[in-house]
């Protein structure tokens, strides 16, 4: 007599195709959506690294020399000396220099930046061409005050007891940074942004210089932090945490159809692990 088969099983291994399948699409279609964000992220990332990049810098590696500071053991042990009667013991082979010498350079039509290994392994010497000058009319310009003493009281006084309906414990705030003022004015056919600060000066820069793309895409790569109100940042970090969590369900259902294709787990574990040790 033919056995017949069981129902239940067959019900399972379908639902573990539809779920599979799923998973398959989910991974399929989240990938396309963070194509650009990964290009972004990818790209922005590089533009961070290599300084040089979109701009008129020129980065200049220096050689490898003498150690050119005394060694961090040797300077420690000096410090340490001076602590001893504390009852403070130097533990052996800690000490370390963190970061490096650096120095200011003069060139004509551009500023120099230098950055020396104080152990002589190397450094970088970065040039940059001065800024535009500022044009002419900036120099009428007197300090701009956003608000006088009395009304800067008032706000403080304001912004305090909003504060209080929250956290009663702040017994007391005071202003330490007004928002800067931006905006643009024309002379003939020249278009020029103009940043106005607190208490401060004017600062000018032409519309359209050759650093804006670079400015904006790194602005975007470290924009972050909800600012508390509705407005562009605010739906900038929303769109943001949106794609955060699109990478995590990505990279998980990534992990779900590489142990699904049992053939590819030993390979997979190593690029696995090969991808953690590099984080």
């Amino acid at each position: 007599m033919e056995k017949l088969p069981n129902t239940s099983s067959l019900l399972n291994k379908q639902q573990t195709r539809k779920f599979h399948k799923i998973i398959r699409r989910v991974h399929l279609y989240l990938g396309l959506t963070l194509i650009p964000w990964l290009l972004l992220y990818g790209v922005t990332a590089l533009l961070f690294n290599h300084g040089m990049w979109m701009t008129n810098r020129e980065d200049l590696p220096i050689p490898s020399s003498d150690p050119i500071l005394v060694s961090a053991q040797s300077a420690a042990q000096d410090v340490a000396t001076q602590l001893k009667e504390q009852g403070l013991e130097l533990v052996p082979n800690s000490a370390q220099w963190i970061g490096s010498i650096t120095l200011k350079g003069t060139m004509e039509g551009s500023s120099v930046r230098i950055r020396v290994d104080p152990e002589g392994q190397g450094g970088l010497m970065v040039t940059r061409p001065d800024d535009s000058p500022q044009p002419e009319w900036t120099n009428t310009f007197e300090n701009w005050l956003v608000v006088d003493e009395q009304q800067e009281a008032q706000i403080t006084d304001n912004i305090h007891q909003m504060i209080q309906e929250i956290k009663p414990d702040v017994t007391s705030v005071s202003l330490s940074r007004y928002p800067k003022l931006r905006f643009q004015v024309h002379k003939n056919s020249e278009v020029f942004t103009v940043d106005v600060r607190h208490n401060s000066g004017i600062s000018v820069e032409q519309t359209e210089a050759p650093q804006t793309v670079r400015t904006r895409m790194l602005r975007l790569h470290t924009m972050h932090g909800d600012p508390g109100y509705t407005g562009a940042k605010w739906l900038w970090v929303k769109i943001v945490d949106i794609m955060g969590i699109a990478m995590i369900i990505w990279g998980l259902s990534g992990i779900i159809m590489w142990w699904t294709i049992r053939p590819t787990r030993r390979q997979g574990a190593m690029a696995i692990t090969v991808g953690i040790s590099l984080m």
